[in-house]
């Protein structure tokens, strides 16, 4: 798209890297590799997002990480391979549970709307939901493991504006309630639309 200054002058704008158009292709296609499914194996696994690495020696990218989640085993899945030959891809998993895509969120916000303690006061607008910060509740488990729940703020919204703060288990649809409505790490966002942080997932 070309820019107009005042000066006279005209710039014009290349996208900076595939599209995300085609990142979601590359992500379709990264799924139906024999190697990718194989690793997967019976697994029930999320996609959460495409997209293409930052590469300080090489402008605009070369490489691509699809992110996975699996929620039955607690483990992320990486895939990363090269944009220029998609199907040689390098198959990894990370203990550090990756952040919401916005379909988990959206998701975890409608478990929330269809829950019975939530869903007469979100229908008729009492409660707000949005995203906090941190935006995962994360729970250590006996063996190690952690545990991934999406956080979803409600806010009141009348004068006093309350908040709570839920944890939602997507594979099995439940809505975790904490007492006193907020986690330590997990803090509301303010009426102006900025977050408060302390501590950090």
């Amino acid at each position: 798209m070309d820019e107009k200054s005042g000066s006279g002058l005209t710039a014009s704008g290349r996208p900076y890297g595939p599209t995300t158009e085609e990142l979601s292709v590359i992500g379709d296609r990264a799924m139906t590799l024999e190697s990718v499914r194989k690793y997967i194996g019976c697994s029930n696994v999320r996609r959460l997002y495409v997209e293409a690495l930052d590469d300080k020696k090489a402008k605009p990218p070369t490489r691509f990480r699809v992110t996975l989640y699996d929620d039955a085993n607690h483990r992320t899945i990486l895939i990363d391979g090269s944009l220029r030959d998609p199907r040689r891809v390098g198959i990894a998993e990370s203990t550090v549970p990756p952040r919401p895509s916005d379909r988990e969120f959206a998701e975890a916000v409608q478990i929330v709307r269809d829950d019975a303690s939530f869903a007469t006061t979100i229908g008729e607008r009492q409660l707000d939901p949005y995203q906090p910060s941190p935006a995962l509740v994360l729970n250590e488990l006996p063996d190690g493991r952690i545990e991934r729940h999406i956080a979803v703020g409600l806010r009141q919204t009348g004068c006093q504006a309350q908040h709570e703060i839920v944890a939602v288990d997507l594979m099995r649809r439940l809505v975790f309630r904490f007492q006193g409505g907020l986690l330590p790490n997990v803090r509301p966002k303010k009426r102006g639309g900025s977050s408060e942080r302390r501590g950090q997932t």
